[in-house]
């Protein structure tokens, strides 16, 4: 049986190499660490504390680490299902299913073409690829149009902030010259409502 409901499946992973280099003499060695992805398959078993590693033919998935695993629970055919996860330079969005088969008398030969299963495999991953880079450049491009538009409306805005301040300004010198206009006649009435009353004081004065 492929795996039990007591058993935990391994995939991927991250492995740690130690790097070692000289400077600039013998007793200046210098040890560094770098990171690799895996795609070894491994099953822990819980019951006794013990790994197995199964047989995994057709294509196996890349490297990577970070990837969702699920599965059916079956205990008559279980399958696990791969989706995504990541590497040291790509990002996967590719699913893969694995489940228990009976190796046909023809496997041999199918283990032969191996190779090119995996070459048809880097091409998905290269078109993959090659989609997500066209869909950000068109991101880029939609970023780089919504800018514009922005960068427009900031400018009509202040156009329309400057015309309104123009228009203001404007009203207020009108309704200066208004207020001017409406004191200066005020004291024109003044002036002859006083000649008009001087008038009449003189005339009764001759009377």
């Amino acid at each position: 049986e492929f795996y039990t409901p007591s058993q935990i499946v391994i995939f991927g992973g991250m492995s740690v190499i130690p790097i070692s280099y000289k400077g600039g003499s013998e007793e200046n060695t210098v040890t560094e660490e770098s990171c690799k992805s895996l795609n070894d398959l491994y099953i822990l078993d819980i019951p006794t504390i013990t790994f197995s590693r199964p047989f995994v033919a057709n294509f196996v998935q890349p490297h990577r680490y970070g990837a969702a695993i699920s599965s059916n629970r079956s205990e008559e055919s279980p399958i696990l299902l791969i989706l995504g996860g990541l590497n040291t330079e790509y990002c996967y969005i590719d699913p893969f299913q694995l489940k228990e088969a009976i190796m046909p008398p023809e496997s041999e030969w199918k283990l032969k073409e191996h190779h090119l299963n995996k070459e048809k495999g880097q091409t998905s991953m290269k078109e993959s690829l090659r989609q997500a880079n066209d869909i950000i450049a068109q991101n880029n491009s939609r970023i780089i149009e919504l800018e514009g538009i922005y960068s427009e409306l900031l400018r009509q805005d202040a156009g329309i902030k400057s015309e309104k301040s123009t228009i203001e300004n404007e009203l207020e010198v009108d309704r200066k010259n208004l207020t001017d206009a409406l004191n200066q006649l005020e004291k024109k009435f003044k002036d002859m409502a006083d000649q008009r009353a001087e008038k009449e004081t003189r005339m009764k004065s001759y009377r």
